[in-house]
Order: C-alpha cells, then structure tokens, then sequence
C-alpha cells in the first residue's frame, strides 16, 4: 500500500506531496528530511529506479525530467517488485535510450 508520494528538485525542495496515511506535521517534516536527504546522495546519472529503507517504509525514488520521485510503501515484498517492475516499465517506454 503506498503511503505517500514526494516530487523533489535538485536543491532538495517538496514540490509536490500527496499522503493517504495521516501524519502529524513535524512527523511528515522529519519523514520529508531524511528522504530527500537520502536521494539527493545518490548519484542519478548511474539510477535507474532505486529503494531502500528508513523507519517502516521502504522508498522507491528515480530521477525523472531533473525531478526525484519518491514513493514510500508498506514493507509487503510482492507490492515492492510489482511496483518496481511497474515504474522500469514506464521509464523504459518514455525514456529508451
């Protein structure tokens, strides 16, 4: 089940959230902080889509368009290779090379 989603810029900025747990802010502050840290410390030219894990939810991030989208789920291992399966393939699809 996804948690929430995070569209991120390259200076580590929110862009776009969307959350369909509820959080208290500070809690989503904090979530928010540690995520994009952890994005941003990767090196994108080299990312094809990417997870890992902070706290209880595991965090699947790409960079698209100079963008890091990020989407945090429930630790259910079929839901996490069905999602990383789903997003290669979009990615394929818009970007072949």
């Amino acid at each position: 089940m996804i948690k929430y989603i995070l569209l991120v810029n390259r200076q580590g900025q929110p862009r776009i959230s969307q959350y369909y747990e509820s959080f208290d802010k500070d809690e989503r502050l904090l979530m928010e902080r540690d995520v994009v840290k952890k994005c941003l410390s990767r090196d994108e030219k080299h990312v094809i889509i990417s997870y890992f894990k902070i706290t209880d939810f595991f965090y699947f991030f790409s960079v698209l368009v100079g963008k890091y989208f990020c989407i945090a789920i429930h630790p259910e291992r079929t839901l996490r290779y069905k999602f990383v399966d789903t997003i290669y393939d979009l990615r394929k699809k818009t970007y072949p090379h």
